[in-house]
């Protein structure tokens, strides 16, 4: 029993870390939430360290506590996030703030109710897993390298792009298309309190009661859904222009932060956009800032000029969703995600050719299975190295 609930816990750590750590970019928002909803925004500079940290400590628990190694030290630190997080999601259940947990990243999003539920089974499992605290185990060396290759999963997705992308703009997704909105999206109609005889109700404009019912209040509008696929773009005037991603193959680079792209990325940038539009490709460049023009202004003329002409600008935090890697670029076919790249791994000239004559199919496939199969089978590997190193050792003890 000791061990089943160590497993159990073991898993819920390992998936947890393993999802954050794949979506650093996603995770260093979740930290910076809550971060502005205790009211340490000023903290928020560290929110990448902090959630890059924090994930890795979680994955690297759940792997020990499923291989059974450094029992000890990882019963202390499982039970210290264990009460931790129980605490926070307390707090959160009762305030209700509206942003998510973030418990599993971008994979699985939990209300505050159901992750505080979910922490105090935790705090049951920890009770029967680590009460008393369990002896020492030797089983270092296959943690250590699943440990190792759980941190590089990490790291090459802040250099790159997750291995999954469990956002709404992953390739096979498409983009909302505000020309067809959905029935639900129309906004709600504000409803009137009036009160009689001790009795409120709520009545709508066209359906306002008799001279004997008196006014209280306007009851609250909920707010209009927005579309989590929505990518809402501007022309530097301010006029809409979301159809231009909508038509036709298009290549977008999209920069969350453009002041921190150097001029040899702009210039990688520019070289780019210049291949997509020789090969028939619409070439498109997404920021979050109306001061693009000063910061191109060390680059070429020429350079410059195809950028400039082919700007728009978006929301920060859509552009951060739409591709994690600032200043990375993203492939569209009538509003069908194809493919993602980072700014670190721009396809080559060849490439672009090839895109050109490939159909969609064909290249979504390409670009998400890959990695999606690698994060499953290193998954399942860990979890089954790990039931049957523990299988073996019982057998030894025998």
């Amino acid at each position: 029993m000791r061990r089943f609930c160590t497993i159990l816990i073991g898993l819920v750590f390992f998936s947890a870390g393993l999802f954050k750590l794949i979506d650093p970019v996603g995770s260093s928002l979740i930290v910076r939430s809550y971060l502005e909803f205790f009211h340490l925004g000023f903290l928020g500079g560290l929110s990448g360290v902090a959630a890059f940290v924090l994930s890795s400590l979680e994955a690297l628990t759940g792997l020990a506590l499923l291989r059974g190694a450094w029992r000890r030290i990882t019963a202390k630190v499982s039970m210290a996030l264990i009460g931790f997080f129980t605490v926070i999601t307390f707090i959160l259940m009762l305030a209700q703030p509206k942003m998510d947990c973030g418990c599993f990243g971008e994979a699985f999003h939990l209300s505050h109710t159901q992750t505080f539920i979910k922490n105090i089974v935790l705090c049951a499992l920890a009770a029967g897993a680590f009460i008393p605290l369990p002896k020492t185990s030797s089983k270092k060396n296959a943690t250590i390298i699943l440990s190792v290759i759980t941190l590089f999963t990490g790291i090459y997705s802040l250099f790159f792009l997750p291995l999954w992308d469990f956002t709404a703009f992953g390739a096979g997704d498409r983009l909302y298309d505000t020309a067809h909105p959905f029935p639900q999206l129309k906004a709600a109609e504000p409803g009137f309190i009036y009160e009689k005889n001790g009795t409120q109700k709520e009545f709508s404009l066209d359906a306002l009661p008799d001279s004997t019912w008196t006014f209280v209040s306007v009851a609250d509008v909920p707010e209009a859904e927005t579309p989590a696929n929505l990518v809402p773009i501007a022309a530097p005037d301010g006029s809409p222009m979301d159809s231009v991603l909508l038509h036709g193959k298009v290549l977008a680079i999209s920069a969350y932060e453009p002041e921190k792209l150097s001029e040899k990325d702009w210039g990688r940038a520019a070289e780019l956009l210049a291949s997509a539009a020789e090969n028939g490709t619409q070439p498109v460049l997404l920021t979050a800032s109306a001061e693009i023009e000063n910061l191109l202004q060390d680059l070429e003329t020429v350079q410059r000029m195809q950028l400039l002409m082919v700007s728009y600008f978006s929301d920060h935090k859509v552009l951060m969703t739409f591709n994690r890697s600032n200043g990375g670029a993203v492939l569209l076919d009538e509003g069908l995600i194809v493919e993602k790249w980072s700014s670190n791994g721009y396809p080559t000239a060849v490439k672009m050719q090839k895109i050109a004559a490939e159909g969609p199919g064909n290249l979504i496939i390409g670009s998400s299975v890959p990695g999606r199969i690698c994060l499953v089978f290193f998954m399942m590997a860990a979890i089954i190295i790990s039931l049957f190193s523990y299988r073996n050792r019982r057998k030894r003890i025998v």
